[in-house]
């Protein structure tokens, strides 16, 4: 997306009232504290950093968000 970061896309779905509910995991390889505090404070619900997790995994942890 031109001009736009995810975080950016993040903050302004958790300022709309029909998407503010809708849970946001991150995915990305930067792994970095920066990073996943920036994502975390942007409205994010969790952080995943790519590396870290095989799909399989990735999987489990996002479908945890819609057992809620």
């Amino acid at each position: 997306m031109k001009d736009v970061d995810g975080y950016q896309v993040i903050k302004k779905f958790k300022t709309k009232k029909d998407t503010r509910d809708v849970p946001i995991v991150m995915l990305s390889n930067l792994g970095h504290g920066e990073a996943i505090e920036k994502g975390i404070l942007s409205g994010a619900d969790d952080f995943i950093v790519k590396i870290n997790y095989t799909p399989e995994e990735v999987v489990e942890k996002v479908r945890m968000f819609f057992k809620k």
